[in-house]
């Protein structure tokens, strides 16, 4: 066995092996190297003293559990161990996840400016007077542009959008006026989730 210049008396080394939590930390500490022959010696005095050679791990493992607390995820309900610390997990899983920030005004990519992908987050991709599908505009029922709430926005096909524009209005308003007394009565009624 190789004899160091800083030698440690076993006192040392157990005091080492209480105090650190990895063997490379309590190389470190006794000897400012982490070498196999460090690790040799510390591993004899362990042997020697009864100590289990898994000490370190076992320390490890509990301060791991030590920071995980039991929460319950909004979407399933089911419990789960989150790790306190910056990315704290609100979920259980990815996909839970994905469900509460990919959706809706809590997502990353929502962009209240953008009316158009706000209408079609709620309403399907087609005029609601005659169900064109191909070319789609999208009309603020109250005139205001910067009104961007789903029940303002009505999705409509270019002539029709035109229509409530012009002095033509009175041939679609009903229909228009029907859907979204429909949509606003759904809309407030239940949490309507995008489509």
């Amino acid at each position: 066995m190789r004899v160091f210049s800083k030698s440690k008396t076993n006192e040392e080394i157990l005091n080492a092996i209480d105090s650190c939590t990895t063997m490379v930390s309590c190389c470190n500490l006794l000897y400012g190297t982490n070498s196999g022959a460090t690790r040799r010696v510390i591993r004899k005095v362990m042997e020697d003293h009864g100590i289990d050679p898994l000490v370190f791990k076992k320390k490890q493992k509990d301060l791991v559990d030590a920071k995980d607390i039991v929460k319950v995820c909004p979407v399933c309900s089911k419990e789960f161990n989150a790790r306190i610390g910056k990315k704290e997990s609100e979920t259980c899983s990815h996909s839970c996840a994905n469900k509460i920030y990919r959706r809706g005004r809590r997502s990353g990519l929502w962009k209240d400016s953008v009316y158009r992908t706000t209408c079609f987050l709620y309403h399907k991709k087609e005029c609601v007077v005659c169900g064109e599908k191909l070319v789609v505009a999208v009309h603020h029922a109250d005139g205001d542009k910067k009104n961007n709430d789903p029940r303002n926005l009505i999705p409509l096909c270019p002539t029709h959008h035109q229509y409530m524009h012009s002095k033509h209005r009175h041939v679609i308003e009903g229909v228009v006026k029907e859907y979204v007394e429909s949509f606003s009565a759904q809309y407030c009624t239940e949490d309507v989730l995008p489509l």
